[in-house]
């Protein structure tokens, strides 16, 4: 009668027929097997599925040390038992090999994590069966596709529910189509450390639900400005920095309609003068503008509206002058502050004690 099992951080490295005792749990709904330093085998050709739960919906096997397509042909088997398998989890492990083609019969699921591997070739046509999907996260491994074919892989279902897309640390290629406007409920978007290129889509700017955006470290070019962002008042995060040739230009008294708690915004040619809609982010805990041809002091404003609970600041790398006249130890959090490569005339700040990293 049992159904739900977790043996995760437990040291299975000598359980040798693990996937035989599973396989006849016939109503197990929830399996979890996290960090159980868990290892390549060969396929047990003999096990029977006779016994095999109908209802299992949940399988998470995250930080083990699955490199060879085996696992994959176990897992297979049981999709064709279960009709409603939507949590699969395999992040974390050694795979290098691509998705397998048999792969497709997990039609049902609705989460689906395979980050942190090194997975190689092509995923669009393995994710176009996926039409449940909700939660989709391939980053960190070696997929190449081109992005126009996997968003299109996606549009094609009916079922455009997606909540999170995250491609990053990948070896995407291509443009950001404009059809990606297509999913509406979208909330988390990470394209970031591909290869893409072009302009970025006016399209993202459309996806009114979005909460996080990280384009970073990607080859895309083109301005943006405060019509691009006018639509996203739920947005938290930003990320637009490193190798891009994207360039910030927003109207002196644009008032934005979002807070954002993460902005990472290197190179994007905020300059010359400080930006003053980033003076009315009063909830940022990560701020990052170094490198954006910025000559200007530090409005006093800003430190005054800065969060409390920001832990790292970068602002190097512009042309900043002044007085460090406001106190800095009022940032009880900050570890990380970089103010180095400026202007500035100033004997050193007062900074709370308890900073890690301090470059002036």
């Amino acid at each position: 009668m049992l159904i739900y099992l977790d043996l995760s951080d437990m040291d299975l490295s000598q359980v040798m027929n693990w996937m035989t005792i599973v396989s006849n749990l016939p109503s197990l709904c929830v399996l979890r097997m996290d960090s159980c330093q868990l290892l390549p085998m060969e396929f047990p050709s003999s096990i029977s599925y006779l016994n095999s739960s109908a209802a299992l919906h949940t399988i998470s096997l995250s930080y083990n040390y699955f490199s060879d397509s085996s696992i994959f042909e176990w897992l297979s088997n049981l999709a064709r038992i279960s009709t409603q398998l939507e949590y699969l989890d395999l992040s974390w492990n050694a795979f290098e090999i691509p998705i397998p083609s048999d792969f497709a019969n997990f039609h049902t699921l609705s989460y689906l994590s395979h980050s942190n591997n090194e997975f190689q070739g092509s995923v669009h046509k393995t994710i176009s069966k996926f039409c449940n999907l909700r939660q989709l996260y391939l980053d960190n491994n070696h997929f190449i596709d081109e992005l126009a074919d996997v968003i299109q892989s996606i549009v094609n279902c009916e079922n455009k529910a997606l909540l999170t897309l995250d491609l990053s640390h990948n070896n995407f290629s291509g443009t950001i189509p404009d059809s990606i406007n297509s999913f509406s409920s979208l909330k988390e978007l990470h394209l970031n450390d591909n290869k893409l290129k072009g302009e970025i889509s006016q399209g993202i700017g459309e996806l009114t639900m979005l909460e996080t955006l990280d384009l970073s470290s990607n080859y895309l070019e083109g301005t943006l400005t405060s019509t691009f962002f006018s639509n996203l008042s739920r947005l938290r995060e930003l990320g637009l920095s490193d190798k891009s040739r994207v360039v910030i230009k927003i109207d002196e008294n644009w008032i934005p309609p979002f807070q954002l708690d993460f902005i990472d915004l290197i190179s994007c040619s905020l300059g010359p003068h400080f930006p003053k809609w980033l003076k009315l982010q009063t909830n940022v805990s990560y701020f990052d503008i170094s490198n954006n041809g910025i000559s200007d002091s530090i409005p006093f404003s800003f430190w005054s509206s800065l969060s409390s609970n920001c832990y790292y600041l970068n602002m190097s790398y512009n042309q900043f002058y002044g007085v460090l006249s406001n106190p800095l130890d009022r940032f009880p959090r900050l570890t990380i502050m970089d103010l180095s490569s400026n202007l500035f005339e100033s004997a050193v700040p007062s900074v709370y004690a308890g900073i890690t990293y301090l470059y002036l």
